[in-house]
């Protein structure tokens, strides 16, 4: 199965758009599709498992969407007065609360690139090699 904008965007995924105020619906299931092929690509890039390729390719997006909340919200004065509609306050534990979710994601794509193989050749520890202090 292959990862789509509808298990990403509500109501099948936590994205809902809303969260996107400045993007219509057609721009935001853009900016998804362009996610989830780049989560391809990075997946692909560091040899994730195709046992795990989905969920990876998940991960990405999710990191991806919650990083561009996060970047919106942090470029967001604290206050901002909007003519005829008064004060709104933005509260930057907002943008935080993103940041935490976008590293939360990135640390589970993190987590299914396998580990690298060492080039370094493995030398067996001796324990027959003598120091001798020469003075």
């Amino acid at each position: 199965m292959a990862i789509t904008k509808t298990d990403v965007l509500q109501p099948g995924g936590d994205i809902e758009p809303k969260l996107f105020p400045h993007l219509t619906q057609v721009e935001l299931e853009a900016r998804i599709d362009s996610y989830i092929a780049e989560g391809e690509t990075k997946a692909a890039d560091v040899s994730i498992p195709s046992t795990s390729l989905d969920r990876a390719v998940l991960a990405w997006t999710y990191y991806r969407t919650y990083f561009s909340i996060y970047t919106r919200l942090s470029g967001t004065p604290a206050k901002a007065g909007i003519t005829g509609q008064g004060d709104r306050w933005y509260d930057r534990k907002q943008a935080q609360a993103f940041l935490d979710l976008a590293n939360q994601w990135k640390g589970i794509f993190d987590g299914l690139v396998p580990p690298e193989e060492s080039t370094t050749p493995a030398y067996p520890e001796s324990s027959s090699f003598i120091h001798k202090n020469v003075f």
